[in-house]
C-alpha cells in the first residue's frame, strides 16, 4: 500500500513537472512567432518614415521657393508689386513726352554766320560772307532765310581767262528736326533750299590776234549779267556750347536747276552754287550760331 502510494507521488511530480515545463514551452512560442510579425510591422514604418523625409528633402526647396507658401521664422512673407511698375526708361520716356506737349508753336529764333564760306573767301579765289535768320516752331519745324556775298577772283592755267564776280544771293528752305525729345537743344536736321542769284561777272582774257590782218583784238567782256536758279538738300547737325552759343555742321547736295545762258556760255562761278562747271555737286558749311531758344521747366509727375 505504502509502495503503491510512493509509486503514485512520484508519477505525481513527474507530470507537475512535464505541465510545468509544457506550459513554460507554450509561453515562450508567442514571442518567437511575433518577432517576424513585428519585424514585418516595423519595417514598413520605417521605410514609410524614410520616403516620407526624403519626400519632404526633395520638396522642400520648392516650398522655400514660394513665398507666399513658405515661411521661415527668420524672414517675412515678399508680395509680388501690385499696380504698374515704371522702369528708368519708361520713366524717362514718359518725362519725354510730357515735356514735348510744353514746348509753345514759337519756341525761340537764331541768327548764324556761316565761317566755312568766310574762311574760303580769305585764303582762297572763291567764297562767301553769309548768314541766317531762322524761326523755332515746337523744336521741331525750322524755317529759315540765308542771305549772302559770294565772290570769285580766278584765273585758268590752261586757257589764262581771268573771271571776277561779287554779288549776293539769297536762299530760303525748312529745316526738320529728327530728334524725338523737343525739348533738347542738341538737334539732327534734314532739309531742303532754294536758291538764286542775278550777279554779273568778268571774263578777260589775252588779245586775239587777226592772222590775215596781222591785227590784235582785245578778249574783255566786263558786266555780263547773268543769273542762275537751284536747289538744295541739307543734312546737318546741331550742338549747343554753352547756354546760347552752338555749333552747328551741314552737308549740301545742290543741283542747278536753271541759269540763263548769255552768249559766252554759262558762268564760271555763281554766287551762293559755287563752281558752275557741272550740273550737281556736294558743299558744305560750318556755322556758328546764336540760338534764342526757351523752354519753361517741366516738373516730373513720377
Amino acid at each position: 500500500m505504502w509502495s503503491i502510494s510512493k509509486f503514485s507521488f512520484v508519477l505525481l511530480i513527474s507530470s507537475l513537472s512535464i505541465l510545468s515545463s509544457s506550459l513554460s514551452g507554450r509561453a515562450a512560442t508567442p514571442q518567437t512567432l511575433s518577432s517576424p510579425y513585428s519585424s514585418s510591422i516595423e519595417a514598413p514604418t520605417s521605410q514609410v518614415a524614410s520616403h516620407t523625409s526624403t519626400s519632404f528633402n526633395v520638396l522642400s526647396p520648392q516650398l522655400k521657393s514660394s513665398p507666399l507658401l513658405y515661411q521661415d521664422d527668420s524672414t517675412s512673407i515678399t508680395r509680388s508689386p501690385q499696380g504698374v511698375e515704371f522702369t528708368d526708361n519708361k520713366r524717362d520716356e514718359l518725362n519725354r513726352l510730357i515735356g514735348n506737349k510744353s514746348v509753345p508753336l514759337l519756341a525761340g529764333v537764331s541768327v548764324s554766320a556761316n565761317l566755312a564760306g568766310a574762311f574760303l573767301n580769305t585764303f582762297t579765289s572763291t567764297g562767301t560772307y553769309e548768314g541766317a535768320l531762322r524761326l523755332n516752331f515746337r523744336n521741331r519745324y525750322f524755317p529759315i532765310l540765308e542771305l549772302g556775298i559770294g565772290a570769285a577772283n580766278q584765273t585758268s592755267e590752261t586757257t589764262q581767262l581771268h573771271y571776277t564776280t561779287r554779288a549776293p544771293f539769297g536762299r530760303i528752305g525748312l529745316d526738320y528736326n529728327l530728334k524725338r525729345d523737343k525739348r533738347s537743344t542738341n538737334r539732327v536736321f534734314v532739309g531742303a533750299r532754294y536758291g538764286f542769284s542775278s550777279f554779273n561777272y568778268d571774263l578777260i582774257g589775252k588779245s586775239v590776234q587777226d592772222t590775215h590782218w596781222k591785227t590784235e583784238f582785245p578778249f574783255q567782256f566786263r558786266n555780263v549779267n547773268d543769273n542762275a536758279h537751284w536747289g538744295e538738300l541739307v543734312f546737318g547737325l546741331e550742338t549747343s556750347l554753352w547756354k546760347f552759343i552752338h555749333l552747328g555742321w551741314s552737308v549740301r547736295y545742290q543741283v542747278r536747276i536753271y541759269e540763263h545762258n548769255t552768249d559766252l556760255g554759262r558762268a564760271w562761278h555763281v554766287p551762293g552754287f559755287g563752281r558752275n562747271s557741272e550740273n550737281n555737286h556736294f558743299s558744305g558749311t560750318f556755322q556758328l550760331i546764336f540760338d534764342f531758344t526757351y523752354f519753361k521747366k517741366v516738373k516730373s509727375k513720377l
